[in-house]
């Protein structure tokens, strides 16, 4: 029988076997393309990175699957499913991210920028939230932000092309930082401007404009999620070869991706929403 031991006792394996991350992601460096408007499909950067991983690992996940099963026939699922997970600081929590290809009662199926189909389960305990279209009205004292737009302006004004409001899930928007994105609380709110304090402890003003597009990041459910659209899962592998998600996310919060930072996860630790709301906001794994 496979254990839960025996699946993290691969992982680490597969994990000491990887390239070096900061050489994957500099191999994949690329200049930004437009902005877009609506929602951002999984980049052709991103299908790089995964093809790349799952080119460097599929032969080690494979291996170690074997050893694990004895060759007993379940190794194929196995190696599927650790070829489709994307490791983070957390040694218990791996990450699939991809288009939501099917959904039932109790689980979905991600269809994975390497091609792989990933079956996540949820449970009572599972969070699971969607992106949908909001206003300047769900900008209110207290709610976490993300806000892209132009850089600071004329005394730390920015002037917002889109804005994400956060699940209340989430505590500290912890994603990584760009010239082009602030996030943080928002600490008060006056016509079309609102005040900002950052991750870093700074007030900045935020404005806004007819064009200025929101989206709001809802509570939701299983049978509310949006067939084929970008979803991400935050959870522990389970010998039965699947991912027992904590987290579950769809959609994207701002309207480009741009390029992920060396070490995507960096600093997150084993808190499975923050991974999950910088997996959006990259729109990769």
């Amino acid at each position: 029988m496979i254990t839960d031991e025996m699946i993290q006792d691969a992982l680490h394996r597969v994990a000491d076997r990887a390239p070096d991350a900061a050489r994957v992601q500099a191999a994949l460096a690329r200049p930004r393309r437009p902005r877009q408007r609506g929602v951002v499909a999984v980049t052709a950067a991103a299908v790089a990175v995964g093809l790349a991983a799952v080119t460097g690992l599929v032969a080690s996940v494979a291996s170690v699957a074997d050893r694990l099963t004895g060759g007993d026939g379940v190794s194929g699922q196995l190696t599927e499913l650790l070829a489709g997970l994307t490791a983070t600081e957390c040694a218990e929590l791996k990450v699939a991210t991809g288009a939501q290809a099917s959904v039932s009662d109790t689980s979905l199926e991600l269809r994975t920028v390497a091609e792989t189909t990933v079956t996540v389960t949820v449970g009572a305990g599972t969070g699971i939230t969607r992106v949908v279209g909001g206003d300047l009205d769900d900008i209110t004292g207290g709610r976490e932000v993300l806000v892209e737009g132009e850089e600071p302006v004329r005394g730390g004004e920015v002037v917002a092309e889109q804005v994400g409001v956060l699940s209340q899930r989430i505590s500290v928007p912890a994603v990584a930082a760009s010239p082009e994105l602030l996030s943080g609380t928002v600490t008060g709110v006056s016509g079309d401007r609102f005040a900002v304090r950052s991750a870093a402890g700074a007030e900045v003003l935020v404005v806004t404009s007819p064009d200025t597009v929101v989206t709001r990041q809802d509570s939701s459910r299983l049978d509310k999620l949006v067939e084929a659209a970008f979803t991400v899962a935050v959870g522990r592998p389970r010998p039965d070869a699947t991912l027992a998600a904590t987290t579950v996310a769809q959609g994207t919060l701002t309207g480009e991706a741009g390029q992920p930072p060396s070490t995507l996860f960096s600093g997150l630790g084993c808190d499975a929403d923050a991974i999950a709301l910088t997996a959006l906001r990259y729109g990769v794994g």
